[in-house]
């Protein structure tokens, strides 16, 4: 698992593997696509006037 401060909000991602290379990368993709859906939530709720 991995925690990464990603535009001053901070986002955390965890991959599996036998390979400790393989499972790291995967966590940061899974923690820069939790950032990439915030910030799209966001801009949704931005458009919207909330």
């Amino acid at each position: 698992m991995h925690f990464y401060n990603i535009g001053g909000a901070t986002y955390w991602g965890a991959g599996q593997n036998t390979s400790v290379l393989t499972a790291s990368v995967r966590a940061v993709l899974s923690a820069v696509n939790w950032a990439a859906l915030g910030r799209e939530a966001a801009s949704r709720e931005a458009v919207a006037g909330r």
